[in-house]
């Protein structure tokens, strides 16, 4: 059993409210001044994704979207409910809502013990420092502790920020990868829902492909085996 793809691409911003319509077509009417309503946001796959958040740092418009747009995914919801309740795993209960307090041993048995692997072609982010080698990006390497990966771009992108250099990992599941996953809730109730959190078992192995850079940020594109 693996954890069903989740693909929120393509996404776009909801239709701007009918009363602020309303009021643009009242004032073009009456020649009141008025502040054209803002272009509505589309992403189309993942680099734009990750494009458009470290240009929109200073608005919630992608999380909003990200979160209607999985409301609206029955992959998602089918991959919480393989998910085991965090009342019953005390170490990724901790991991999420006492980070960095937490018992990593209870972690890596509970990944292992609960998790599931990821389907191919399913895309995460993860904002912290790419490991290099001589000051160069490291081609593949195995990863030595668990993963924390999230759905929306804009989460890691913050994330990046408590680092330096500012770094971003795009990842790409490929075929009959075998490294064990959690994913976590977003439900309102519980906390840091907005991370769209998904735990990726340590031993993973990473292959970069490429690089591009936005402003100060460097995005690592990589696959996850």
């Amino acid at each position: 059993m693996t954890i069903p793809l989740i693909n929120p691409y393509p996404m776009q911003q909801a239709p701007h409210s009918p009363m602020r319509i309303q009021q643009q077509e009242a004032a073009i009417k009456y020649g009141l001044e008025f502040k054209p309503l803002p272009e509505l946001v589309s992403v189309s796959d993942a680099k734009e994704h990750v494009i458009r958040a470290l240009n929109n740092f200073s608005t919630n418009i992608l999380p909003t979207m990200l979160k209607d747009k999985l409301a609206n995914i029955s992959a998602y919801k089918e991959a919480q409910g393989l998910m085991p309740n965090l009342t019953q795993a005390k170490g990724l209960r901790d991991y999420r809502q006492k980070h960095p307090s937490h018992d990593p041993i209870s972690v890596s048995n509970e990944l292992g013990q609960y998790g599931l692997p990821l389907t191919e072609g399913q895309i995460l982010f993860h904002g912290g420092i790419f490991p290099t080698n001589l000051n160069q990006p490291t081609k593949s390497f195995l990863t030595n502790c668990p993963l924390s990966t999230t759905l929306c771009a804009q989460v890691a992108a913050v994330h990046s920020l408590n680092h330096e250099p500012k770094n971003i990992w795009l990842i790409r599941v490929t075929k009959n990868s075998t490294t064990k996953a959690v994913v976590y809730s977003n439900d309102n109730r519980q906390t840091h829902s907005h991370e769209t959190e998904i735990l990726i078992g340590e031993g993973a192995s990473i292959i970069l492909n490429s690089t591009f850079q936005v402003n100060d940020f460097t995005i690592y594109e990589v696959e996850l085996k």
